[in-house]
């Protein structure tokens, strides 16, 4: 699932409507920032994402708001069911890559 899709999953619960989602999140989150969160790749800024996960109850996650970052932003969600993303091999020192 792409961040685009993890927040669209998010409006979804919200029957598509980004005010609504705006209000489950708070914290001065407005429904313009829903939509332009929609037209960026970097999907849900990360201050952002615990609560779209609780205003979904769980039905959306941090881990597939961010899936790129979600194992170093939140050490606490990686568990042996959902183990950080392995890395990949740093090339050798001198060599392009």
């Amino acid at each position: 699932m792409t961040k685009t899709e993890a927040l669209a999953a998010a409006l979804a619960f919200f029957d598509g409507s980004p005010t609504a989602l705006a209000r489950a999140i708070g914290g001065g989150v407005q429904r313009q920032n829903i939509e332009h969160w929609m037209k960026l790749e970097s999907g849900v800024p990360v201050p952002h994402c615990a609560a779209v996960e609780q205003a979904t109850g769980g039905a959306v996650t941090r881990r597939q708001l961010q899936p790129d970052v979600w194992h170093r932003v939140w050490p606490e969600l990686v568990t042996a069911e959902f183990p950080a993303p392995s890395q990949p091999e740093a090339a050798p020192q001198g060599v392009a890559v």
